[in-house]
């Protein structure tokens, strides 16, 4: 089962399943890790409060949402977690940011929700952008020519489809994009 409970702030160790996944899927410190957790458990405990099991009220920011997905991945200790915190397990729309206006409402909702209930909520972490890092300049994760990522594609024929066409020309994900 993976530790959702508070950590001690003396205890710099033991780093939850949660944290190390997150840690080694998305290159973050431990302490970057740890601060995502903290805003984690308000949209979790907010997620309760609100019932909003089915995503239509509440909307996560970029990085609770990359955690978020961690410990979807995790599927059997993710479905133990939420009924012991919940009492039912929270739902996750993937599609759920393809509505625009919808998402924009949840994340308006979300943003009153913490400052409603904690007070405030960690500007750091709901207000980061995935397009640029910490400097304002891209990321360098996507630092691959146009040609470059073509050639991915045409060399690697699992990223192409059944029809022999690339996927990613009508796609929206990162791992479609590369195709494009």
């Amino acid at each position: 089962m993976v530790d959702l409970a508070p950590v001690e702030e003396s205890s710099l160790q033991g780093a939850s399943a949660l944290v190390k996944r997150c840690m080694r899927m998305h290159g973050w410190d431990e302490a970057k890790a740890r601060k995502v957790l903290a805003s984690y458990r308000q949209f979790i405990a907010l997620k309760k409060n609100l019932q909003d099991w089915n995503a239509e009220i509440l909307s996560p920011c970029y990085l609770v949402d990359q955690m978020w997905h961690c410990h979807i991945l995790d599927v059997v200790n993710y479905c133990h977690d939420m009924m012991l915190l919940c009492g039912h397990v929270v739902g996750h729309n993937p599609d759920g940011a393809l509505d625009y206006a919808a998402k924009q409402t949840r994340d308006e909702s979300t943003r009153a929700a913490l400052h409603g209930h904690f007070g405030s909520y960690d500007e750091e972490v709901w207000g980061y952008s995935p397009e640029h890092d910490e400097n304002g300049t891209a990321e360098s994760g996507d630092s691959n020519t146009a040609s470059e990522k073509s050639s991915d594609c045409e060399t690697n024929p699992q990223l192409q489809s059944a029809s022999g066409t690339k996927w990613g020309k009508k796609g929206g994900s990162k791992f479609l994009e590369k195709c494009k």
